[in-house]
């Protein structure tokens, strides 16, 4: 939906992209239909159209963060389930210090993205809207950075109009950014 591209256009920046050589006789593959996501931008989600996400790394040589976002896809395809379940069987709802709401699907699918990521990738730093945030983080290299659901307001009225944000930074860069709406399965990342 435009509202969910517009999120993940607004809560990651955007991603710096490059392009590499292509093994000889491989054919590039054509971008996928929603490309121009974020196009009023200098770099826009999905210009690496060889199918990979690459990004520059501090030296500016291309790497894929393949391996990072296909555990991440894992961790919030299955996040995603349970705030389903949680929707249809019920959850408590909290109001934080800030009278902002919270809910036990917030903190639910919060240890189910640190589990699976901090299992994945134990020295990367966590930083989240739902959990404590220590110094330690401050001397990793990598970051993730959650939002379990943006949007808790509307998940708790019933409207689909929330989404799982998630965003990998690397020494102060964005590397892989991912955003899922459960309710209407759009899965948008980067």
């Amino acid at each position: 939906s435009p509202a969910l591209r517009e999120c993940l256009c607004l809560n990651f920046i955007v991603l710096p992209a490059c392009t590499r050589n292509l093994p000889e006789g491989q054919e590039q593959a054509s971008a996928p239909s929603d490309s121009v996501l974020c196009s009023h931008t200098k770099t826009w989600y999905g210009e690496a159209k060889q199918g990979d996400i690459t990004v520059l790394s501090e030296s500016g040589v291309c790497m894929t963060m393949d391996h990072e976002l296909a555990i991440l896809s894992g961790a919030m395809t299955q996040a995603g389930r349970e705030v389903l379940r949680l929707a249809a069987a019920g959850f408590e709802t909290f109001t934080k210090p800030d009278h902002s709401p919270v809910t036990s699907a917030d903190l639910a699918v919060n240890q189910i993205l640190h589990d699976s990521l901090s299992a994945a990738f134990p020295d990367d730093g966590w930083l989240s809207e739902e959990t404590a945030d220590t110094a330690e983080r401050l001397s990793r290299k990598r970051v993730w950075i959650v939002d379990p659901i943006d949007g808790t307001r509307s998940f708790v009225r019933g409207l689909p109009e929330f989404c799982l944000s998630v965003a990998l930074v690397e020494n102060g860069l964005p590397t892989v950014a991912a955003i899922f709406n459960p309710a209407t399965g759009e899965f948008f990342s980067a």
